[in-house]
This record gives structure tokens, sequence and C-alpha cells, in this order.
């Protein structure tokens, strides 16, 4: 089973980090919920907005690959956004599942 859920993103400035992470499916971020569950997935910003510092995301796409996200991704659970360092945080709106 495949789950996705739809997320807002919000990712803090900085002025020693710099990135453009494509909206159109990046799979380099990892989502973080609570101390030690950590996910990967493929994030797709709605309008092809690419992630930037300082911007915010409204209904991204969150396709995870693990299947352990079954047992993470809620809706209601907030996480942080990590590349390299903590970028910022979300929070799942919404969660589906799909059959492969």
């Amino acid at each position: 089973m495949r789950v996705w859920a739809i997320v807002r993103l919000e990712l803090d400035a900085s002025d020693d980090r710099h990135f453009r992470l494509p909206g159109d499916g990046t799979p380099s971020l990892i989502y973080v919920f609570g101390e030690d569950e950590q996910i990967g997935a493929r994030a797709s910003t709605v309008d092809g907005r690419d992630l930037t510092p300082d911007s915010g995301h409204e209904s991204v796409r969150l396709d995870f690959w693990a299947p352990q996200a079954k047992d993470i991704v809620r809706a209601g659970r907030a996480f942080e956004i990590w590349y390299g360092g903590t970028l910022g945080r979300g929070s799942v709106d919404s969660v589906g599942h799909e059959e492969p």
C-alpha cells in the first residue's frame, strides 16, 4: 500500500542556506514526525512553484515510498522539514492510500 498526504509547508528564511528544489516532484526532503520518526517522500506543489527559503506552500502532495508511512503519517500531525538540517515546518491536512 502506498501512502500519500496533502500538507502545508513553511520553509524558513536563511542567509546561509541556498536551495531551489523543483516543485514538480522533488524527492530530496525528509519529514521528521516527533523525535525519531523520519520518512522520505516526493513533494509536488499544486502550482508547480519551487521550494525555496522563506516560501510557504498549501496543498503540497507528499508521496511516501516507505511502507511505515501508514503508521507515521496522520491528519493533524506536525513535522519538521529536513535537508541537511532543519529547513522549516509543516502539517498534514489529509492522508490517502493507494494499492500498488
